[in-house]
């Protein structure tokens, strides 16, 4: 969260024309630490670093998101971006479930199911605040069946840990584009930087697929 003394990041500059920098308002409050799949290898502390970052960004994420739609509401935007987490929840829950997921993969999923659940969460509560319903089936309509069957069938050609690992990136990068409209229709500071944690927690979990 940013001090008071500094201006909020800008997504999008005066005028509507994009600089190709929408992601400046992540790069420019993100701290993460730059490197190559902090899973991989046998590097125990870089791993336990990242995990530990990932939770206290989501106890940031818990302590702001009460004041998330003070102002007009920006209940489209929300349930976008609730749609794009439930498809990166829906990967990492089914991954577990595969016989011969990798140890990193394992950590990865878990990691990103619980990030990404509990910014969630505070997208649901919102949402439920403005009286806005959801079920599962509103939900699951970013749900990629093609994706699906995709990972389903590397199981059988033994290929699961790679395709996996791809799935997520693109999904992952989906959830990063979905932050981009709800940050500029927020009305608020912690509106603003609710999204701005978000994308920091998100950018960790790209990072630690690796390139």
């Amino acid at each position: 969260m940013q001090p008071n003394n500094q201006q909020p990041p800008t997504v999008i500059p005066p005028g509507g024309q994009s600089s190709g920098h929408e992601y400046d308002f992540i790069t420019s409050t993100a701290s993460a630490p730059q490197t190559t799949s902090p899973l991989g290898g046998d590097n125990k502390f870089k791993r336990v670093l990242v995990i530990l970052a990932l939770l206290v960004i989501v106890l940031v994420v818990l302590l702001v998101g009460k004041s998330l739609l003070a102002g007009k509401s920006n209940a489209p935007e929300l349930l976008a971006v609730a749609q794009s987490q439930q498809q990166v929840i829906q990967l990492s829950t089914n991954a577990l479930e595969v016989p011969g997921l990798s140890v990193e993969n394992r950590n990865f999923a878990i990691t990103s199911k619980l990030s990404v659940g509990s910014d969630q969460k505070i997208i649901l509560k919102n949402l439920a605040d403005k009286k806005i319903k959801t079920s599962d089936a509103i939900l699951n309509k970013k749900i990629d069946s093609k994706a699906t069957k995709k990972l389903s069938d590397s199981i059988a050609n033994n290929t699961y840990n790679e395709t996996f690992k791809n799935t997520m990136k693109e999904k992952l990068q989906d959830y990063q584009d979905s932050l981009i409209p709800a940050y500029k229709s927020s009305t608020t500071q912690k509106g603003k930087d609710l999204f701005n944690t978000m994308s920091e927690s998100n950018d960790l979990l790209i990072k630690m697929l690796g390139s």
